[in-house]
């Protein structure tokens, strides 16, 4: 910061001794004041330049976030960085909202993710799905058959209460997780 404060009281001194011997030499045709606001303008647009730098470059990987393929770091509960779509960290921004914490865990198979958060609590994002909660009982059922791996696929929207109000569904990929009271107790079925 000092160096471009030097800098640009230099560029400013440097543009009034330049100014005060172009008048001095100039002839009455109107040039000198031309030159002069070129070297002016020069000279603050270096300045400019430099003075930019200073500052932290958060705005331009914010500004840049939303250009396709963009990744962004996140960072685990345990300090690992981690780099996913950006897409896929506005989706853990917006849950962060809901107070689910930092991630313990950040999974990427085939461009595919799935990113754990304590309490069974998980998005999964893909570039077609977007990034969708997956929480509860039926995150553990989709995680026992293999995650990412599993092959009823990713989820594609978020769970919903049953229209009977017994339990709830998420549609996947290849088919619907429920978690409901079957027989008089909780249970989880594949469809």
């Amino acid at each position: 910061m000092r160096n471009t404060t030097v800098r640009t009281f230099g560029a400013a001194a440097a543009a009034l001794a330049l100014s005060a011997g172009l008048v001095a030499c100039g002839d009455d045709k109107g040039e000198t004041t031309t030159t002069e606001t070129s070297v002016v303008e020069t000279e603050a647009t270096e300045t400019n330049v430099e003075t930019n730098t200073v500052t932290p470059s958060e705005d331009a990987d914010a500004a840049g976030a939303d250009a396709e393929g963009e990744t962004v770091e996140v960072e685990t509960q345990d300090g690992e960085k981690v780099l996913v779509p950006a897409e896929l960290k506005k989706s853990m921004d917006d849950i962060e909202r809901d107070n689910w914490g930092t991630p313990f865990k950040v999974v990427n198979e085939d461009d595919k993710y799935l990113v754990e958060y304590d309490a069974e609590k998980n998005v999964v994002y893909s570039k077609e799905t977007g990034g969708i909660k997956l929480v509860g009982e039926i995150a553990r059922v989709w995680k026992e058959g293999g995650a990412l791996a599993n092959p009823i696929g990713i989820p594609v929207e978020a769970e919903a209460k049953n229209a009977d109000d017994n339990g709830w569904s998420q549609k996947f990929e290849n088919g619907t997780i429920s978690w409901m009271v079957k027989d008089g107790k909780w249970t989880a079925e594949t469809m």
